[in-house]
């Protein structure tokens, strides 16, 4: 069985409230099985749509280089920022910012002069 031939039997069947849509269908399948069960089952039970599907490793990758790129040029603008500004100033957590730094600091992007507190960042160039 295919796994769109998989998914109309649950679909048909109700078992659940919810169904979790996997990333592997397309989004074209999923609301065509959506629009196909919701007519089937009438107006007493409709599926409601799900939510856009993207590929999340591509866009976390993604928003990982964004982050990172946002990071550098910040620090080369004002190298003294702690890493609780930065989230403040990307909008991410601070743990984020965290995760980001070691990545920028491991690839040689990004070194820490003196200590934390009164030290700066340092932004490399990139390697090419």
């Amino acid at each position: 069985m295919t796994p769109l031939n998989q998914l109309a039997p649950l679909l048909l069947a109700g078992e659940s409230q919810t169904l979790e849509y996997k990333a592997s269908f397309d989004k074209a399948t999923v609301e065509s099985r959506v629009a196909s069960s919701n007519h089937q089952l009438g107006a007493s039970k409709q599926f409601a749509e799900p939510p856009a599907v993207e590929s999340s490793e591509k866009s976390s990758v993604e928003c990982s280089e964004k982050s990172s790129e946002k990071i550098l040029a910040l620090l080369q603008a004002t190298s003294d920022m702690t890493t609780k500004e930065l989230a403040e100033h990307l909008g991410i957590g601070q743990r984020a910012v965290e995760k980001q730094i070691e990545k920028l600091k491991l690839a040689g992007r990004l070194q820490r002069v003196g200590p934390d507190k009164g030290g700066y960042w340092q932004v490399q160039k990139a390697a090419n």
